[in-house]
């Protein structure tokens, strides 16, 4: 997944007069995602047809716009119903999502990237969300080389597993070079490093200041703007 480089375009902040193109370009950490087969996206006459929409999400502030959307049913003024369908870990939100069992979702554009390879009948209609992702290490490991073999918590298929590999690689620290702790589910992750159990997590706003704040010296590496 992470093996990108050479094709990958695009770091840095976004500017306030951006278009759509260049917004998922510019390292978008998530995406709004229907799947295509519905009918739901010929028309005002199948999306009357389809009058109810099963959604997952994930629980980072790149959701927000779907939480707002659900919370106060914008769809509404079209004939549209929102319903979330919640999952326990992000795999099975993929997953879900991918089998055809919910009709939109808010994933990691590494998970549609996974899901279209295999061959599911998923697009993408918006952006879910940028930056937002934040790498935070235990108290005193405040350089890459203090990194080698030690634990990293994150995602598979996720972009929170692609900002550690781009910031160690520019770094000079390979991805052999540590442990990766593959979770299931943020909260999980969070604990973990709580407890010590991980050196460092790649994780999502609200969760990274949280952790700041909660874990005393502890470090935020990279939120990926400096890459």
């Amino acid at each position: 997944m992470c093996d990108h480089h050479g094709g990958y375009a695009g770091t840095g902040s976004v500017s306030g007069s951006i278009d759509r193109r260049a917004f998922l370009r510019g390292g978008a950490a998530g995406a709004i995602l229907m799947g295509v087969p519905l009918g739901i996206l010929g028309g005002a006459a199948s999306a009357q047809a389809a009058a109810t929409f099963k959604g997952t999400h994930g629980s980072g502030f790149c959701n927000s716009a779907f939480f707002i959307t659900h919370a106060r049913q914008l769809g509404k003024e079209y004939g549209l119903t929102l319903e979330f369908v919640n999952t326990p870990t992000s795999a099975e939100m993929v997953t879900f999502f991918g089998a055809g069992m919910v009709d939109v979702s808010v994933l990691p554009y590494t998970s549609f990237i996974a899901l279209y390879d295999k061959g599911a009948p998923v697009k993408i209609v918006g952006g879910g969300g940028i930056e937002g992702c934040v790498i935070v290490a235990q108290p005193g490991l405040d350089t890459p080389a203090k990194l080698k073999g030690k634990t990293l918590g994150t995602f598979q298929m996720d972009t929170l597993e692609v900002l550690p590999y781009d910031w160690l690689k520019k770094n000079g620290v390979a991805f052999n070079e540590i442990t990766v702790r593959y979770m299931g589910n943020t909260p999980e992750a969070v604990e973990a490093f709580k407890a010590g159990a991980l050196d460092f997590i790649c994780t999502i706003e609200p969760y990274a200041s949280g952790l700041l704040n909660d874990v005393k010296g502890s470090v935020m590496l990279s939120n990926g703007v400096d890459i």
